[in-house]
């Protein structure tokens, strides 16, 4: 069971950094292309994609290091 949840959370994590990764090549794609001059609400999109494509960066690196320290913890809670 143990190994299922490390499982779990390993694969939540680097899908989550994947997706994170991904947005943030899209995102520096279209900055490089020369989409800089657009106003408003194109704005806001982006600054809510950039936030949401570093929470994701940062999601996966936490379920990753869950996923690694899952059954460290279990055998610490268990055995105390």
């Amino acid at each position: 069971m143990i190994k299922g949840e490390k499982k779990a959370f390993l694969f939540k994590g680097v899908k989550r950094f994947r997706l994170g990764i991904k947005m943030a090549i899209l995102l520096t794609k279209l900055m490089n292309v020369g989409y800089k001059n657009f106003l408003g609400a194109i704005l806001k999109k982006r600054q809510i994609a950039i936030s949401y494509a570093i929470k994701s960066l940062k999601i996966g690196i936490l379920y990753f290091r869950l996923g690694i320290k899952m059954p460290l913890l279990k055998l610490g809670l268990f055995n105390a």
